[in-house]
Order: structure tokens, then C-alpha cells, then sequence
């Protein structure tokens, strides 16, 4: 997955396959495939973006933990499962 930034002087001399997602952060939060704008959750974008910026594998607790954290670790878990479910539907 390719994060690009609206504004960033880089950008438009990175050519991006337009088979491939992008996530635009600036001016807020939009996902596009090719020259489609995908909708998503609040949730779904934290997680994305979360996972984007991480760039490698990591434990289902430590995500729960980290985007839900004044919640149980229980709920974190199902809140994880339920915002994963929505990115994937």
C-alpha cells in the first residue's frame, strides 16, 4: 500500500500503478483505487493508517491495545475483529 500526501513536492514525481491503493492523509483521511474514492469507517481508517505507518507484522493484541486502549482487552479484541471485518466487506 502507497501513502501519498496531497500537498507533498514528492508526489507528482511518483508514479503510482493505478492498480494500487492510495491513502491521502492531508486535508484528511481518503483511500482511492485507481480513480475510485473508497469510503470507510472511522475505525477502518484508524486501523489503516495505523498499519500503514507500521509496515510490518504485529500482534492482534498490540493493535487492539493500541487503537482501543481505555478499553478491555476483551472489547479491544472484538473492536479489532468487527473494524477488520469492515475493510475487508
Amino acid at each position: 500500500m502507497t501513502v501519498t500526501r496531497a500537498s507533498s513536492p514528492l508526489s507528482s514525481r511518483r508514479r503510482t500503478n493505478a492498480s494500487q491503493p492510495r491513502i491521502a492523509l492531508l486535508d484528511g483521511f481518503e483511500l482511492r483505487w485507481g480513480d475510485e474514492a473508497i469510503e470507510l469507517p472511522k475505525p477502518a481508517q484508524r486501523l489503516l493508517v495505523f498499519l500503514v505507518f507500521h509496515e510490518r507484522a504485529l500482534l492482534r493484541s498490540h493493535v487492539a491495545g493500541s487503537l482501543w486502549p481505555d478499553a478491555s482487552q476483551s472489547h479491544a479484541a472484538a473492536s479489532l475483529c468487527c473494524t477488520s471485518a469492515s475493510v475487508s466487506a
